[in-house]
């Protein structure tokens, strides 16, 4: 569907970097990247580009598991060494403590994302109630005409909040400036007794107990890649529902 140039610009764009980035990495001038941009949603039958990496997403052109950030990767094999003592040493195996591993897993990628973001400049509190409440309204998809008519604020106010938030999250799109809302908790904080998440937090607690009773698998080594693995899937499912979820 997308040939080598699309895929690029696609898997590029995905990992916010800039078009001039894009641009320098391509070896093509900048109005050749945007025709490219234009190629890509017109393929994807999309509008904004926002939407092309969630399509993308979807059909599988792009994996989740690609744009994993290194602070969830490091944590998550951290963890996979934490359940592994925990029940090497347990004589039999506590469906609770595990969950509560899980939860507290969630939690510690969660805080370390946001130490992360704060190292950049990146806080809660940088953005005013406009700005959050503009943010909030576009990420459920309300167009700009109607935020400028239920914020009670001027079109210009709301063409410039359109330019620069996106900036101020340190964001190339509005797909990457959900992503950092996210993480320092403009959007979403993160609810346990959500179902979806208890869902997810019983679909991982299974598939780690299955490989820790697992008596013909013997290699350690494996175990815990193997449990990192669903961590990430863990994380990553969460991740992606809230951004798709509006």
């Amino acid at each position: 569907m997308l040939n080598k140039y699309e895929l690029y610009f696609l898997k590029l764009f995905a990992h916010n970097f800039s078009h001039s980035y894009i641009s320098n990495f391509l070896g093509l001038e900048k109005e050749k990247v945007l025709i490219i941009e234009k190629r890509v949603r017109r393929k994807l039958k999309t509008k904004y580009c926002s939407d092309t990496i969630i399509k993308a997403f979807n059909l599988e052109i792009l994996s989740k598991y690609d744009y994993v950030d290194e602070a969830i990767k490091e944590i998550s094999s951290n963890y996979a060494l934490i359940i592994i003592e925990e029940y090497s040493k347990a004589s039999q195996i506590d469906l609770i403590t595990l969950q509560n591993i899980l939860k507290t897993f969630i939690k510690k990628c969660g805080l370390q994302l946001a130490a992360n973001n704060r190292k950049l400049g990146l806080y809660k509190k940088s953005f005013d109630r406009s700005e959050i409440n503009f943010l909030k309204m576009r990420y459920k998809n309300y167009n700009l005409e109607e935020i400028s008519n239920k914020l009670k604020l001027p079109q210009e106010s709301i063409l410039e909040m359109e330019m620069c938030i996106p900036k101020a999250l340190h964001s190339n799109s509005w797909y990457n400036a959900y992503r950092k809302a996210n993480e320092i908790k403009l959007l979403k904080k993160t609810d346990f007794n959500n179902t979806f998440f208890k869902i997810n937090l019983i679909k991982s607690r299974n598939e780690i107990l299955k490989l820790i009773t697992n008596r013909a698998l013997n290699d350690k080594k494996v175990k815990v890649e193997m449990i990192y693995s669903i961590l990430i899937s863990f994380y990553n499912t969460l991740e992606y529902y809230n951004l798709h979820e509006n």
